[in-house]
């Protein structure tokens, strides 16, 4: 992603769109467009999952699965994968499977890990 993008979706993530607000965290995430800086990627990604956003709540997922930016968390990781296959993102529910079938986070309360994994191959998400 140029630099120029970067500045495009920064400039309407500050109007409210949800889309360009969690492409802005990818951005400030990987470094692309520009250096890397996870606690702007985290602050994106908050603001588009609070707008529902669901490949945002996936990515708040990874953040606290991989604790780029924020203390590892498990159970922070299954509450946002869940919340984002919740909301419809194959990758979120192929997440949350994957960490229910390394039994990490608490998910005594969610169906078998394995339902989730086939839940996001029937969508079409190729990892699972």
């Amino acid at each position: 992603m140029p630099a120029e993008a970067r500045r495009w979706y920064r400039a309407a993530a500050k109007q409210g769109d949800p889309d360009a607000q969690n492409n802005l965290g990818v951005s400030y995430a990987s470094g692309q467009g520009g250096r890397r800086d996870e606690e702007q990627a985290l602050e994106w990604f908050r603001a588009a999952a609070a707008q529902g956003h669901a490949e945002a709540m996936n990515n708040l997922g990874v953040t606290y699965d991989s604790g780029d930016g924020v203390e590892q968390d498990d159970r922070e990781a299954v509450k946002w994968f869940r919340r984002g296959a919740d909301a419809g993102s194959a990758s979120a529910e192929h997440n949350l499977g994957v960490m229910y079938a390394e039994r990490r986070g608490a998910m005594e309360d969610d169906p078998d890990g394995m339902d989730r994994l086939i839940a996001a191959a029937e969508d079409g998400y190729l990892p699972a």
